[in-house]
């Protein structure tokens, strides 16, 4: 018997199913960067981003770096504006009028790079359909913090199952 290969249509036809099963459409958008503070000296800024969510996953990777001065806390967000006739919430700095979601909260020496993200799981409890589809992605620093930070925002929306 020669060591031939011998190929059958069906499992070629089923190897290429599973495969075709687990490969979702994939979108990215970004990288946008901020900087905190601003340059009117706002302790936080935020991106606005409207995407069409139903029935897709959304992921939000991020790169947080301490560009200057001194150790400082800082915070990522998800949050979205509040109408004008209700309550401004006031829980981020300089942005009153933003309503956070989900927030992750880090403590940056000079010279950290943080790479984290924002989960698919994270994303959906934060409801952003919710949002209306509109969605701001920030960071803020202390009050009286003497630093200055940037963050790096890309997003995944991928197809959902």
């Amino acid at each position: 018997m020669s060591g031939r290969l011998v190929i059958r249509p069906a499992l070629v036809l089923l190897a290429l199913a599973a495969f075709a099963a687990g490969c979702r459409q994939e979108r990215y958008f970004g990288p946008y960067r901020l900087e905190v503070p601003t340059e009117l000296e706002e302790r936080s800024s935020g991106r606005t981003f409207h995407l069409q969510l139903d029935e897709q996953d959304l992921r939000i990777d991020y790169r947080l770096a301490h560009e200057g001065g001194q150790a400082t806390n800082a915070s990522v967000w998800i949050g979205r504006e509040v109408p004008p006739d209700a309550e401004a919430p006031g829980l981020v700095p300089d942005l009153p009028r933003v309503d956070l979601l989900a927030v992750h909260l880090h403590r940056l020496q000079p010279g950290d790079r943080i790479d984290d993200r924002f989960t698919e799981e994270e994303t959906r409890r934060a409801d952003l359909a919710f949002s209306d589809d509109r969605f701001l992605v920030g960071a803020s620093i202390d009050e009286n913090a003497e630093a200055r930070i940037s963050l790096e925002i890309t997003l995944r929306v991928r197809q959902g199952d």
